[in-house]
């Protein structure tokens, strides 16, 4: 930082969209950015988006973490990320954005097994985040792939912050 602080009360992060996207100039110093097509991370320094980690390599809790990114238009379940059949997942959270307002819920399972907090009625251009319901992370059993629910068929994308063990 350069001497100026965040404004209290400020995100974490700032923006989530497309890698082609321009990113905004009017973010706080220290808030970050996150493409959800590559899932690189940027972090403003008043100047700036300095790239801080790129997918596959996000650091959260001393953890390297893996990262799923993609798009998805239906209702219902659809597996971001699948498991081997002898290892676990932790999920430490997921970022979504929506392309228009949602009516429904969007949450992250594990297996069939809700584990994180719902996300409800999502406002458009923003980034929102799924979190776990409790720890720092949720862990599957072994085999369990990660599963995206939303109950309504609107455009979302979406990045889930992982590692198998």
């Amino acid at each position: 930082m350069t001497g100026e602080s965040p404004k209290l009360g400020s995100d974490e992060y700032a923006w989530a969209g497309l890698s082609t996207a321009t990113k905004p100039d009017n973010a706080f110093i220290g808030q970050k950015a996150i493409e959800t097509d590559t899932g690189d991370t940027y972090e403003w320094t008043g100047s700036l988006w300095q790239l801080i980690a790129t997918s596959g390599s996000q650091a959260i809790i001393g953890a390297s973490l893996s990262t799923s990114v993609g798009d998805k238009a239906t209702s219902g379940d659809t597996t971001v990320v699948t498991i081997a059949a002898g290892d676990k997942v932790r999920v430490y959270g997921a970022s979504i954005s929506a392309d228009a307002t949602l009516t429904g819920d969007v949450l992250i399972k594990i297996g069939s097994t809700q584990k994180t907090v719902k996300m409800r009625n999502a406002i458009v251009g923003g980034v929102h985040w799924i979190i776990p319901l409790s720890d720092n992370y949720i862990e599957g059993a072994a085999g369990e792939d990660v599963v995206l629910n939303n109950s309504v068929a609107e455009d979302i994308s979406y990045a889930v912050y992982y590692t198998t063990v």
